[in-house]
């Protein structure tokens, strides 16, 4: 017996569900090049947990990245 298909809708929503606390922050950071002197930005998505507070949870991720 086949097992019965999802539709999208269906899909979508047990996705959103368990995304459901989550939130999505870009982070930019600045650098100096030591050799020319430009300055650089990098800047990547990061993921807050939605229990987290976002000050401290970015603050650990600028450290890590250090």
């Amino acid at each position: 017996m086949p097992k019965p298909q999802k539709s999208f809708a269906d899909k979508a929503r047990k996705a959103a569900e368990k995304k459901a606390g989550n939130r999505y922050v870009r982070v930019i950071r600045s650098t100096r090049d030591p050799e020319t002197d430009v300055v650089r930005f990098l800047d990547r998505m990061e993921m807050v947990p939605g229990d987290a507070n976002l000050d401290d949870h970015l603050r650990k991720v600028v450290e890590q990245a250090e």
